[in-house]
């Protein structure tokens, strides 16, 4: 009689799923927002927007991100 061996299966993700992540880059925001880049180099600039620096490198924190763009509904940058 002939033993069937197991096969394994490694499964590869089609998307890579981005809301897992704590931070985005600007580059990212920009493309998930649609959001141009310049209006992006403001906000992420602004004292009050929802970031961290990491040397030079600017890191958006995705959690809070939808809570400041609700309160800050109605104002210009």
């Amino acid at each position: 009689m002939e033993q069937k061996q197991a096969q394994e299966c490694k499964v590869i993700p089609l998307f890579k799923d981005n809301k897992k992540q704590m931070f985005m880059t600007p580059k990212e925001f920009s493309k998930e927002y649609g959001i141009g880049w310049n209006k992006t180099y403001q906000l992420v600039h602004r004292k009050d927007f929802p970031k961290i620096k990491n040397g030079n490198r600017i890191l958006i924190i995705r959690s809070q991100v939808d809570q400041w763009i609700i309160n800050n509904i109605g104002l210009e940058f």
